[in-house]
């Protein structure tokens, strides 16, 4: 097995050109289906999402990533950009570290954001699903994913917000306890409303409601999700008095929200991340209302980031660990697998030449003579292939190579 990854992230890809190569538009049979018709190329997994496609490969020969590239620059109808320009090759055990990195979200844009694990084992499941996981990759996902609990567990990088819309979040779910008996109102469907829906989304509140001046582009966002729906700025609001939360991140000049719009018939958490604001502050006069804008937000934003550096630092140190564990295993498995395929070998080769012998003797033939030509078959039979590597590296200079035969027969080794 040799393991490569091809990825396509925001580190060096605007939204247009990720958006180009994106694969998560694609019917999953078929894409599958057709990474593993390349030669060569063994098994298959693809992980895309808003900020990075990645391509993980169990293949046979390096030679094939110019097919594979290929493959991918053909998956788009746009031609405006190259793929060659843009993805980045990893190979072995870097594939590994990489994706440990990732799952535990220190290769997001929003460090230590929690969904990517979810997408990443959203990625694992499809291919599993198309036949196209494999053994070898299959233990790779399962000690990446083992890797990314112990870290959740052992640090908190998880609980330091660093984003605006993160912190947005965080400040609602320290106001409102069991979110997942809330309503949450999201005004705006942005960059940054797109990003809150996501991780409200993954909170998995009792409903969300996207409002926008575009009805499409929320349409857009909510379309995956169970629980949500697109609403248009009429509805503004009632849908507010609807919900719990409400968090505002849109670009519109006035407010959308009075005081006076607000029935204040139970306790309702407000944040405004527009510049300038939508919500009128007035609302925090409210007896059961609590309102924060977006300064707020930054403070808690600058208390956090240091820490997060910190737990991101232990979590690497957890990494590195869990990738030489990793490969410790891997190379007990593959001795043990080429162990087997010897004693296999030798059976055979035993099996075969006793049951000459034997019907020799059954025969007549004098059974002591039988034994002797048994014994020299096999003698024959177990050592050609040593034999025959030994001269190739003799001819090759591989002195190297000599010697480890040399232990491996137990021979007397030059000291």
């Amino acid at each position: 097995m040799a393991l490569v990854s091809l990825a396509i992230d925001y580190k060096k890809a605007s939204v247009e050109v990720r958006s180009q190569f994106a694969l998560n538009h694609n019917d999953s049979k078929e894409l599958y289906d057709s990474i593993i018709e390349i030669e060569s190329v063994n098994y298959a997994v693809f992980i895309s999402t808003c900020n990075r496609t990645e391509l993980y490969l169990d293949i046979d020969d390096l030679k094939i990533i110019d097919q594979v590239i290929t493959w991918w620059q053909a998956r788009t109808k746009d031609a405006s950009h190259n793929v060659k320009d843009y993805f980045r090759l990893r190979q072995g055990t870097e594939v590994i570290k990489h994706l440990m990195k990732l799952a535990c979200g220190l290769e997001s844009m929003v460090l230590g954001e929690p969904q990517i694990l979810g997408q990443v084992k959203a990625a694992y499941n499809v291919s599993k699903e198309n036949n196209s996981l494999g053994k070898e990759l299959d233990r790779v996902f399962q000690k990446v994913f083992s890797t990314a609990k112990r870290v959740r567990r052992e640090t908190r990088i998880g609980y330091c917000p660093v984003s605006v819309a993160f912190s947005a979040i965080s400040l609602a779910k320290k106001q409102l306890d069991n979110i997942s008996s809330k309503k949450v109102l999201i005004i705006g469907a942005g960059e940054t409303g797109e990003l809150l829906f996501r991780h409200i989304d993954a909170l998995n509140p009792k409903r969300i409601l996207l409002a926008n001046r575009t009805m499409e582009k929320a349409e857009k966002i909510v379309k995956n999700s169970t629980n949500a729906t697109s609403h248009n700025l009429d509805d503004l609001s009632e849908l507010a008095n609807k919900a719990d939360i409400i968090v505002s991140a849109v670009s519109f000049g006035e407010y959308l929200l009075y005081r006076v719009d607000i029935d204040n018939l139970k306790e309702r958490v407000f944040i405004d991340l527009s510049i300038p604001r939508v919500i009128d502050p007035e609302i925090k006069d409210l007896s059961n209302c609590i309102y924060y804008c977006v300064d707020d937000i930054n403070s808690v934003m600058e208390d956090s980031r240091d820490r997060r550096r910190k737990e991101a630092n232990r979590a690497e140190k957890i990494i590195v660990k869990s990738l030489e564990e990793f490969i410790a295993k891997e190379k007990s498995i593959i001795s043990h697998i080429a162990i087997k395929e010897l004693f296999d070998k030798a059976d055979n080769i035993i099996d075969s030449s006793l049951e000459k012998s034997l019907a020799k003797i059954r025969n007549g033939k004098d059974p002591e003579e039988v034994m002797k030509r048994f014994a020299y078959d096999l003698k024959k039979k177990v050592l050609h292939y040593p034999v025959k590597g030994m001269k190739q590296a003799s001819k090759e200079g591989r002195k190297d190579f000599l010697e480890y035969m040399k232990r491996m027969f137990g021979l007397k080794v030059e000291e």
